[in-house]
């Protein structure tokens, strides 16, 4: 969070020397999934389920006619089930939902910027975290009988807040103070939310390797 305070600090100065300070929304899709699952084993299973699309927020400062440094603010969510049994004792079902805001601060260079529709190319660095967890785990015991319990707190989970690096490119079309910017994005997160690594004890595990489809509308 420190990093995205920073960020918007600095931009404003620079906002104010050029007088090309944008502010935008934006939505988009992922491409790769966020959790994956291990095959299921005699225990338990976990099934991931990734959410169907990102939105967000995001405001740029133009510094030269070719570079732009922007911050954003993206949602997203997901969720997994997992279920099984405790030999001799029990079965148990669990539902776990993910909210999840990232901040990226990403650096732009535009090419051939003065045409109405151009290419650019992103970098830059991003936060990612897990905000409003919440794992609701029904148990069924054998000798009769049954339990339900709220956590927010899986046991999956490795850590709430991650880093990563960005990189990506995409179009921008413009008219008059109007841009819209489609964009390809590829993260890649230097550690994971669920599983400190693929062969964790656990049969889930966050991905690393991020990629999505985006459009930005700016003012």
């Amino acid at each position: 969070m420190r990093l995205v305070w920073t960020a918007l600090v600095a931009l404003l100065p620079a906002a104010g020397a050029t007088q090309q300070f944008q502010f935008g929304i934006e939505a988009g899709v992922p491409v790769t999934q966020f959790l994956s699952a291990f095959p299921p084993n005699r225990f338990d299973t976990y099934v991931p389920h990734t959410g169907r699309y990102i939105a967000g927020v995001t405001t740029e400062a133009r510094l030269t006619r070719r570079v732009s440094v922007g911050v954003e603010a993206l949602f997203r969510h997901g969720s997994y089930d997992n279920g099984g049994f405790q030999p001799c004792c029990a079965d148990f079902a669990s539902h776990t939902n993910v909210r999840d805001w990232e901040f990226p601060v990403l650096a732009r260079y535009h090419l051939r910027a003065e045409r109405r529709v151009s290419v650019f190319v992103t970098a830059g660095a991003a936060v990612d975290w897990l905000q409003h967890m919440k794992q609701v785990t029904v148990v069924s015991y054998y000798y009769g009988g049954s339990s339900v319990s709220d956590n927010s707190q899986p046991v999956e989970l490795s850590q709430r807040v991650v880093a990563g690096i960005v990189a990506g490119g995409g179009v921008d079309a413009h008219l008059h103070r109007v841009h819209l910017e489609p964009e390809f994005r590829y993260t890649f997160w230097t550690q994971r939310h669920f599983g400190a690594s693929e062969s964790s004890n656990y049969g889930l595990f966050s991905n690393r390797n991020q990629a999505e489809v985006l459009l930005e509308i700016k003012f």
